[in-house]
């Protein structure tokens, strides 16, 4: 495993740091007793605790480079005593399209950190419906005292609107969420208090939501 990578994630550093400065050599860590990929650059990095953005670039890189292609590219994950394990996108040095390949990524990515706007933000929408269906779904219903599977699905859209909309804009001096506006969302039977009061008239589709349908209307 290459070593500065290594030393990038002990340190708390982005593993973008590691690709953006020049195309990288394999190196193997001290005590590593596997394969010897000394022939490849270490194309991009993850590993068990990677955010968002570094799993999106992770899946772009392997996509732009034509994904798996032994042995011009591969995938090879280690184990590792700090973050779990650790998987690499390596190209072969004598890949000439591969290698070219990867310098504009290389290159794209000292520009810009993230190589597919579309995807990190669809990975961060999911991220952040799955945290409210853990936690903050739960936490609403049992707050509010109501027994989930008699809401319509009306209300159950209008409510996780406004827990989006809610966790969206908390902070230390906000609660995620605030009984009072949920609770007049279900004394009115549907969305229209919270949905004409948060959001214009029109078709509202909210991400990783099932559609509520055209809102805000009389």
């Amino acid at each position: 495993m290459n070593n500065s990578v290594v030393k990038n994630i002990l340190e708390g550093k982005d593993i973008r740091d590691s690709i953006m400065e020049e195309l990288t050599q394999w190196q193997s860590a001290e005590n590593y007793m596997g394969e010897d990929y000394s022939d490849y650059y270490v194309a991009y990095t993850k590993h068990r605790d990677s955010n968002q953005i570094d799993l999106s670039n992770f899946d772009a890189v392997l996509n732009q480079l034509g994904g798996e292609k032994e042995p011009n590219v591969i995938v090879v994950e280690y184990g590792h005593w700090a973050v779990g394990h650790v998987t690499q996108i390596l190209v072969h040095k004598d890949a000439a399209e591969a290698v070219a390949e990867l310098e504009n990524i290389t290159a794209a990515l000292d520009e810009y950190p993230v190589l597919d706007e579309t995807d990190y933000s669809e990975r961060e929408q999911k991220a952040f419906m799955d945290h409210i269906d853990d936690w903050a779904w739960s936490d609403a219903i049992s707050d509010l005292g109501v027994n989930e599977e008699e809401l319509t699905d009306d209300q159950k859209g209008a409510l996780q609107m406004a827990l989006y909309d809610m966790l969206s804009q908390s902070s230390a001096d906000d609660p995620y969420y605030r009984k009072e506006e949920l609770e007049k969302i279900l004394k009115n039977d549907y969305p229209q208090f919270y949905v004409t009061q948060k959001y214009q008239k029109g078709q509202q589709k909210f991400p990783g939501m099932k559609d509520v349908g055209t809102v805000g209307e009389e």
